[in-house]
């Protein structure tokens, strides 16, 4: 891994002189950026050449976000993504970008602001926890704000109202009106204030599994960190957020390819009463989703080309019980058969299931031919889209895997992995006349 080198930027201050060069003036803010000093930046921003803050980078293209993630400068990634609304999400030559800067020098706090600010309202534990965290904090310390001047000057936009905000109308969360570019109060311009909104997530959507020059990707880099909260913080990242499109669009912020086409309706089934006995467990609750794992893979249809939409069910169950239950704490026996987690989709799951696309569209005959083994496999989801994607990517000519092996413990859980098979039996049979016996 080629890391930048700290050595490579001398701590020399910055001249004062109003009449310094562009070139002057990027120094010197990236400067007082590595060394955290916000006052000296906003005097830069306010008296010197800047236009743009997405066009201040180095001669490899690093931004001052990537600068202040290296150096775990909270307070600066603050002032960055808030005060002066700086692309959270550019890459510079190696194609890494300042989230993959503050996750490969092991930042924590720099990973949790870039995490908090890409949240995206998802509603989870991790997203509850941190709002109430960020509640009790000033989001930005005091006289680090910039003017409305300096805003317009530099492009700004105020963004606090898309953070921890319960409103859907982009108010503020602290009850101010909303406001647009220098924090000038948008009347009536609720269009102009959206498309300017969609235009940033779309330039900044994150990609966990996009790779860098030295073929590295930040979930990689997240494991390879070996900080159980870093990665605890990428793995909560709002991709699943997928399942909860209703309207079939693409989510902002998860794995680029990755959508829900549409959901059945919730299925309910009588006979509801709860139980704690595993023998007495029926389905009381069932929800088919439909997925486009890789907006790359096309499946042949006669003449026509259509999208390879992974149908996947998910199950609701009367059981109540503990899957987790420590025996020597409980005094009982614990089965491995009592664990039902699979019954859902896991957010770990869509990761995988992109992750296996990419791989058989990166080498078509990587699975070619192979056995292929899951081990408690819950949805099935991951082998699904491996025999999907390899075959796909090998033109549906039979020389996917070999044979699939899906495996799981659970009775609940294998019974759902069936019928998440057949649900796909069309699918499968326009990629491989044979693949029953696979």
């Amino acid at each position: 891994m080629v890391m930048l080198a700290e050595e490579k930027y001398q701590n020399v201050p910055p001249e004062n002189n109003n009449s310094t060069s562009l070139d002057d003036d990027i120094k010197d803010l990236i400067y007082c950026v590595r060394t955290n000093d916000i006052e000296e930046v906003k005097k830069i921003l306010q008296h010197r050449n800047i236009s743009s803050i997405n066009d201040v980078k180095d001669e490899n293209k690093n931004t001052l976000l990537h600068f202040a993630c290296v150096n775990n400068n909270v307070d600066m990634i603050r002032f960055l993504l808030y005060e002066c609304a700086i692309g959270h999400n550019q890459l510079n030559a190696s194609g890494n970008s300042p989230l993959m800067w503050a996750i490969q020098n092991k930042h924590c706090e720099a990973v949790k602001e870039k995490r908090i600010y890409h949240s995206g309202k998802k509603k989870t534990k991790l997203y509850e926890h941190m709002r109430k965290d960020f509640l009790q904090i000033s989001l930005v310390k005091d006289g680090y704000q910039l003017s409305a001047h300096v805003k317009n000057k530099i492009n700004s936009m105020n963004f606090f109202g898309n953070i921890f905000s319960d409103d859907h109308d982009g108010s503020l969360g602290n009850g101010d009106s909303r406001q647009g570019v220098g924090g000038a109060t948008l009347n009536g311009q609720g269009e102009t204030w959206g498309k300017q909104i969609r235009l940033y997530k779309e330039a900044n959507k994150i990609d966990l599994l996009k790779k860098n020059e030295f073929d590295k990707s930040i979930l990689s880099e997240a494991f390879n960190a070996q900080d159980e909260n870093i990665l605890h913080l990428v793995l909560s990242h709002p991709m699943s957020s997928v399942l909860d499109e209703q309207d079939g669009r693409a989510v902002s912020g998860m794995c680029s390819g990755v959508a829900n086409r549409g959901d059945s309706a919730p299925n309910s089934h009588n006979d509801t009463a709860f139980t704690t006995n595993l023998a007495d467990v029926k389905i009381i609750q069932e929800c088919t989703r439909q997925l486009l794992i890789n907006e790359k893979a096309k499946v042949k249809s006669g003449e026509s080309e259509e999208e390879a939409i992974i149908r996947i069910r998910e199950i609701g169950l009367n059981y109540f019980g503990n899957s987790f239950e420590d025996g020597k704490t409980s005094g009982e026996e614990v089965h491995s058969h009592n664990d039902i987690t699979g019954i859902n989709i896991w957010e770990c799951c869509l990761m995988i299931s992109k992750w296996i696309s990419d791989l058989c569209l990166q080498n078509s005959t990587l699975f070619s031919n192979k056995v292929v083994l899951e081990l408690g496999a819950g949805s099935g989801l991951a082998s699904i889209s491996l025999f999907t994607h390899a075959n796909i990517f090998r033109n549906g000519t039979n020389q996917g895997p070999n044979q699939v092996v899906i495996t799981d413990v659970n009775p609940f859980t294998l019974s759902n992995i069936s019928h998440n098979v057949l649900l796909n039996e069309e699918l499968f049979g326009h990629l491989d006349s044979a693949w029953r016996s696979k």
